[in-house]
């Protein structure tokens, strides 16, 4: 019995040394530390295809698309700045995907305007929008490539306007090209909002600030009560009323006085007659 047992030991005690001697060496921990890429989150290049282009932003703050996956000025750079919102910024430009009050898209520096928010639509799509002044500003190009202004109320669906602002992202493979390093961004408690680069966005914004400044005046001024229609109505139905009804009275008046007269013309006429 033990003979028949020592055979199927050293076979154990082999594979075991076999398995061992296999198994890849520990990092060190030096090394372990410098690899960040289980702490990195949802930072990660992708590349943007929508409208069938790619997104890409120039050097000069330009925002448009290309029918050339391999430009360097596609490989854009995702990351969480805070819950719900998120940056795009160019690997090589270093500069961010932004766009103002009015829907205009550029490429500027860091600051409030190069926020967005993702929503993931279906068969994999997603869209990236900002909500400013009670309105939904859309990430879009048109037919031609070029960075196409949409703009909707939040209460308005996107409907048809799908078409253009409907995204696909890849994850970069990194081939073929070496991006250039990037300042780290720093913390900031508030990000500044910059004036509108285009003037038809500052003329338009300055008109809707005069209006919504008019109907908050009108709304709290405590001087001007503002009656409801129907109790207007109803006061100039009553004043009307009292009009007639004292036009009415004079008229009676008047009427009861002839009417008065003639009858006793009339029974001394006939007293006169009877009497003949």
């Amino acid at each position: 019995m033990h003979l028949r047992t020592r055979p199927l030991r050293l076979i154990l005690a082999a594979l075991a040394l076999a398995t061992c001697a296999a198994a890849p060496a520990p990092e060190p921990r030096a090394q372990r530390s410098a690899n960040l890429s289980h702490i990195t989150g949802t930072s990660r290049k992708i590349q943007m295809f929508l409208k069938n282009r790619y997104l890409q932003l120039l050097p000069d703050g330009t925002v448009n698309g290309t029918t050339d996956g391999n430009s360097e000025y596609t490989i854009l750079q995702r990351a969480t700045f805070k819950v719900g919102l998120l940056t795009i910024q160019g690997v090589y430009t270093c500069l961010y995907l932004c766009m103002d009050a009015c829907g205009y898209q550029y490429a500027h520096d860091l600051s409030d305007d190069c926020l967005f928010q993702e929503h993931l639509e279906e068969n994999n799509y997603n869209t990236y929008s900002r909500i400013r002044n009670g309105k939904k500003t859309f990430l879009a190009l048109d037919n031609r490539g070029r960075a196409r202004r949409t703009q909707i109320p939040m209460s308005r669906q996107l409907g048809n306007l799908s078409t253009y602002a409907l995204t696909l992202t890849r994850r970069w493979d990194g081939h073929g090209h070496k991006p250039t390093q990037c300042p780290p961004r720093r913390h900031r408690g508030k990000l500044k909002r910059p004036p509108p680069r285009h003037r038809n966005c500052l003329q338009r914004l300055q008109k809707q600030n005069l209006r919504h400044k008019r109907k908050h005046k009108k709304a709290n001024n405590p001087k001007k009560k503002q009656r409801h229609p129907k109790a207007r109505r109803k006061h100039e139905n009553s004043t009307t009323t009292t009009t007639e009804v004292s036009w009415d009275e004079s008229t009676m008046s008047t009427m009861s006085t002839t009417t008065d007269a003639e009858f006793f013309r009339s029974a001394t006429a006939q007293e006169a007659v009877g009497r003949a």
